[in-house]
């Protein structure tokens, strides 16, 4: 950055000036005292920690005589001796200076000692700390141990942070308000005389309190995941996204997102409801045809009223609802006021009595009618306790979370049970169950209770508790107040569910876990309003609001609710019971069997209230959870700490002992492979054949060996391209796992992972590696590293590993040269284009097919290639230019990465893979002819000289996309493939395995013919009889079998003068004694092994020339044979072949004819 100042740690007295003069600077820029402000929402709570000032200076002097020359323990008093940054006091190099940096807070001096590098801790050390830790700050391992390195002060991006800042709010109105407001609504009003009329007192008070245990039990879980680390994002799905993981955190939020749907709904009818009862109590006939018709035109209505108020922005909306919030305490203390006023004679024909001794012993016991039960009365009760979870919405605005969301979130639970449980007690005490509105009630002088009125039989009473809703209305002392505050409350709560649940469906949207859901997640305005995700949920309110019945909705919307507080407790349950050390809750009354019991209960309330409406929201919940688990997406990669890893963690472990502690059997037995692969990006095809073994159904471990001498940059290097490479093969849909380790001798590092690959029972037991096809190059180099490759050979097999040698035509697969002369960036793409390339147009014989080499080549396609500075992104592929590629100046690109700056990995993220297709390719020429600017080839079309060298370079890039897509399981073949099996020995059934499972689905040779052929040397000893019965037994299936005599086997002389020539670079001389070289003697020693393999390369060629691929048994490297003359036998047995394997058990049998 252009601003960033260093700091440099060192011992003499002129960097001691040179940090004082620093620190002489405004002391709220130095990085060394003050915390980088790691997010938006955590600024103002450190402010008191960045008020640091100098407090004073002290310069001591050695404790001991040296050749500074200074008086013993002699000290100099910054008060006593002015030190500047130009150096006017004469200073000795070896006095030691300290800095005493201290806060405006007694409490939180620091004393720095400028001679380390090192610093006590700090708040902003672990902010944002999965981020590389920033890059500054603290220190890294390597700055620490060579004690050289600089601190960097990154001033404009702590700038660009404090210009997001908030101001924090307080506890009151971003917790109390909205759980109040959301809890107090439409049923406080129309629903509690209802209740106390069917449960009676005691039933409504126990639903009450029921209702509180279970928001209790929730609240105590969510308030345990708010105090479990800063929250940077507010609501419910930021909080358990980010703390449990999207598969919670997404179903919650979906569930919830319904929910408040369903609540917006509720009060939406309320409101509806309460206006129709207001006309009909005051004479007005019906609107439309009936009383549920009138309900549905009010409710359409007030929705489309209300969305136009969410839409004028959340400023109006807030306003609203804070006006609305004034009105709640009056209204209902106007009601409760209203029961002990004189009752007139219009109440009383109604059925309100007054507080009297005789209603409540009569409304004491529940009167169950039209079917209903406690579970039913619950369930319409339930939503009016619901909004709890309102209190997150602002969490991220609150100075101190864990203080403020209890205090917020169990002020307003207690305060609305109260005053539930007054309403149910003064509308059981004040109100008869049933009047008929023209009768004077009266006491029955034989029960001494009051009289029963007529209508009761024949259910024709139109008042009491059990018939009218407007319980409030008739009890109140001012009816216009209480109206005010019917409509204020219902207000309030239905603009809090219409704006609660559109932000967290957009919260969702916005992360991208659900892929097709990215449409709604646009923002509009200054506020980002999210009108899409409002106008979705919008038409969802109006659907089920259109129901008209208030209590069937009340049914719906409690089961939404449960679920979501299931899921809240169990989430939470699910965490402790993981024992993650991350899981660290702050809120000291919190227990994991607490959640645990209130996801159970959640759970069987559930299914009592409504089966059905439970089966449906299982199957959202289920449907959700199986696209976290199954889906793999990009979101699959993100990676918030949560509890998938440690599921994951724990699961792999425990399941990882017990396959250990089982031990091996042959029918259990699996090729894991160690696949000495370098660079896998830069060897592709080696990496897609070795994937077609193992399929992600057996472990395969990428080896490579950084041929570089063993230092901190190696290992960061190391670091940062195991994670490119990690990317790449997730990226790739490779399972596969990357191992490197740093030696500057490729054979001591092979026998490094040989040693050390794997854990348990996934361990390696196959070693995969391509042919040396450079081997027969001259020089001392080429000897040397011929010599450790069949040392390594050996080292495999002592090892107790299985050998296997792919060779393909000769060919090398490292392409990374290829790719770093081309300036290939993004491998995958050129790959994918010419694998779906027909073969019948892949060639450039003609002038029409030139034009698509436009997508292809670096003049003129930026996109293809990279140009400038991103061209050492190429040098990636090739470990020469390992530390070029990864120098310390990509350390600020992953900084900027980490806010939001954007930053491209090494392997690119598809870059132009929509450009580079198939099709583009193919239809190139169609496009530029209707294109107004003309490429550069279309200007130079007439010149045969740019015409050559363009098809010359297109050549190059073609053989280079054919040799990638070589072993593509992709790339599907127009004849029938085959494998030739030569099973010349017995290696305990290895040789004959790895071709079967290449065969099998998943495969580049998925259904390819399986053809055994094996050498005999006597006609007793093995036939094609015995070969077969012995393939039946393994279940193997094949096409054929053939034996051949060896003994009948002339020789061509030809082969013989073949391998003289191989041989003949290698062979010792006087001035040449390298003990990898070929002696006559050893020639003479193994004449017989020599004319054997030259037999074999014999038959092969007669008998395999036409073969899709070619395995063949390995010789072994024995310690007798030198490296010239084995990699002699190896070049004879494997020329002028299709794609050859050569494999080599380790002499322990890998199949099995036993059940």
């Amino acid at each position: 950055m252009e601003d960033t100042k260093k700091i440099c740690s060192n011992t003499s007295l002129a960097s001691m000036h040179t940090a004082y003069s620093t620190l002489s600077e405004p002391i709220e820029k130095e990085d060394m005292t003050v915390d980088s402000k790691a997010s938006t929402a955590e600024a103002a709570e450190n402010e008191k920690e960045d008020d640091f000032s100098l407090h004073s200076i002290e310069i001591g002097l050695p404790t001991t005589s040296g050749s500074c020359g200074k008086a013993q323990g002699s000290k100099i008093s910054a008060s006593e001796k002015t030190i500047s940054g130009s150096g006017e006091e004469n200073l000795d190099a070896c006095d030691t200076v300290n800095f005493t940096i201290s806060s405006s807070n007694d409490g939180d001096a620091h004393f720095y000692n400028t001679k380390t590098l090192e610093k006590p801790p700090q708040m902003a050390h672990y902010r944002l700390s999965l981020v590389n830790e920033l890059k500054r700050g603290r220190a890294s391992m390597p700055q620490l141990m060579r004690s050289t390195d600089c601190f960097e002060d990154t001033d404009s991006m702590r700038n660009s942070m404090d210009n997001g800042l908030r101001p924090f709010t307080s506890s009151v109105r971003r917790v109390f308000i909205p759980s109040y407001t959301n809890i107090c609504g439409t049923l406080l009003y129309l629903r509690m005389g209802y209740v106390a009329g069917q449960a009676g007192i005691l039933g409504g008070i126990g639903i009450v309190l029921f209702s509180t245990f279970i928001i209790f039990v929730t609240a105590l879980s969510m308030i345990a995941v708010c105090s479990n680390g800063k929250q940077l994002g507010a609501g419910i799905y930021y909080i358990f996204s980010r703390s449990l993981g999207p598969q919670f955190g997404g179903v919650i939020g979906v569930i919830f997102s319904l929910a408040n749907v369903g609540m917006a709904a509720l009060y939406i009818v309320g409101i509806s409801e309460f206006v129709r009862d207001l006309q009909t109590e005051k004479g007005y006939g019906f609107v439309t045809l009936s009383r549920m018709d009138d309900i549905r035109l009010y409710s359409l209505v007030i929705c489309i009223i209300f969305m136009l108020i969410a839409f004028a922005g959340p400023d109006i909306s807030n306003a609203f609802t804070f006006v609305f919030t004034l009105t709640y305490f009056i209204s209902f203390l106007n009601w409760i006021v209203g029961t002990f006023l004189p009752v007139s004679e219009h109440k009383f024909i109604r059925g309100v009595t007054g507080y009297n001794w005789i209603t409540v012993k009569m409304n004491m016991l529940p009167d169950f009618r039209d079917g209903q039960s406690f579970v039913s009365i619950f369930a319409v009760f339930f939503p009016g306790f619901t909004g709890m979870l309102a209190g997150t919405m602002y969490i991220d605005q609150l100075k101190n979370p864990n203080r403020d969301i209890p205090i917020g979130i169990f002020t307003s639970l207690v305060t609305t049970a109260g005053m539930y449980l007054v309403a149910v007690i003064a509308c059981s005490a004040t109100m008869l169950r049933d009047a008929s509105g023209t009768e004077i009630p009266y006491i029955d002088n034989a029960t001494g209770l009051w009289h029963i009125p007529q209508c009761t039989a024949n259910e024709s009473c139109r008042y009491g508790l059990m018939n009218y809703f407007g319980v409030a209305e008739l009890t109140s002392a001012w009816l216009p107040l209480t109206i005010i505050g019917m409509f204020g409350m219902s207000t309030s709560s239905l603009m809090t569910n219409l704006d609660q649940g559109p932000q967290t469906f957009h919260a969702a949207c916005k992360d991208g876990i659900f892929p097709y859901l990215r449409y709604f997640a646009k923002e509009y305005g200054k506020h980002n309003f999210p009108r899409r995700a409002w106008l979705l949920l919008a038409f969802f309110t109006i659907v089920l609001s259109l129901i008209g019945d208030l209590d069937a909705i009340s049914n719906i919307v409690t089961n939404m609710f449960m679920a979501t507080y299931a899921l809240v407790n169990y989430a939470c349950f699910d965490a402790s019971f993981l024992g993650s050390p991350g899981w660290r809750p702050q809120f000291k009354y919190y227990s994991q069997w607490i959640s645990f019991l209130g996801a159970a209960i959640c759970v069987a309330v559930m299914f009592t209230v409504s089966l059905n409406s439970s089966l449906m929201i299982c199957f959202i919940f289920a449907v959700c959870f199986a696209y976290f688990h199954y889906a793999q997406t990009e979101f699959s990669e993100v990676n918030w700490g949560d509890t998938r890893n440690a599921h994951a963690y724990r699961k792999a472990l425990g399941n990882l002992g017990k396959v250990t502690s089982l031990g091996e059997h042959v029918k259990d037995y699996r090729p894991q492979i160690l696949l000495l692969s370098g660079n896998p990006a830069s060897r592709v095809p080696l990496v897609d054949f070795a994937h077609s073994i193992t399929k992600g159904e057996s472990l395969l471990v990428c080896g490579h060996v950084v041929q570089y001498a063993p230092n901190s940059c190696i290992f960061t290097a190391a670091n940062r391209l195991k994670n490119e490479i990690e990317r790449w093969l997730r990226k790739n849909k490779i399972s596969a796992f990357y191992q490197n380790v740093a030696n500057e001798n490729m054979r001591i590092g092979a026998l490094s992972m040989l040693q050390l690959s794997g854990l348990g029972r996934l361990r390696p037991n196959v070693v995969l590696l391509g042919f040396k096809s450079d081997w027969m190059r001259a020089g001392q180099t080429i000897v040397d590293e011929v010599e450790d490759y069949v040392r390594m050979l050996r080292d495999a097999f002592a090892n107790d590993y299985g050998v296997a040698i792919l060779r393909d035509n000769g060919r090398g697969f490292d392409l990374s040269e290829e790719f770093v002369k081309l300036g290939i960036r993004d491998i995958d793409a050129l790959k994918k284009a010419f694998a779906s390339i027909p073969k019948n147009n892949g060639s450039l014989k003609n002038g029409s097919q030139l034009n698509y080499t436009i997508n292809i080549l670096s003049k003129f396609n930026p996109q293809a290639t990279v140009q400038g500075n991103d061209r050492k992104k190429s040098k990636f592929f090739s470990d020469r230019y390992l530390l070029e590629a990864f120098d310390e100046n990509d350390e600020k690109e992953e900084t900027n990465m980490a806010f939001g700056n954007g930053f491209d990995t090494v392997l690119g993220r598809n870059t132009f893979s929509s450009t580079i297709t198939s099709h583009t390719i193919l239809c190139q020429q169609k496009n530029v002819a209707t294109r107004s600017k003309r490429s550069r080839i279309e200007h130079f079309a007439f010149s045969q000289k740019i015409r050559r060298r363009l098809e010359k370079e297109f050549q190059s890039i073609e053989s280079l996309g054919k040799r990638m897509n070589a072993f593509c399981r992709k790339q599907k073949g127009g004849t029938k493939r085959r494998i030739d099996v030569w099973w010349l020995y017995d290696d305990g059934g290895l040789t004959l395995l790895i071709p079967h499972l290449l065969r099998l689905p998943k495969s580049y040779l998925e259904g390819a013919e399986l053809r055994i052929l094996t050498l005999s040397g006597n006609a007793k000893e093995v036939n094609e009889q015995s070969m077969t019965a012995l393939l039946e037994k393994f279940r193997i299936e094949f096409n054929s079998v053939k034996v051949i005599d060896a003994d009948s086997q002339k020789l061509n002389p030809d082969i013989t003068e073949k391998f003289n020539k191989i041989s003949q670079k290698w062979m010792k001389s006087e001035a040449n004694y390298d003990a990898g070289l070929i002696s006559d003697e050893e020639l003479v020693l193994h004449k017989d092994r020599t004319h054997r393999h030259m037999l074999t390369h014999q038959m092969l060629t007669q008998h395999s020339f036409d073969a899709s691929l070619v395995v063949v048994t390995l010789p072994v490297p024995r310690e007798d044979v030198r490296s010239g003359l084995y990699m002699t036998w190896l070049e004879l047995i494997t020329s002028g072949l299709p794609p050859c394997l050569l494999v080599r058990g380790n002499q322990t049998s890998v199949l099995t004819f036993y059940s």
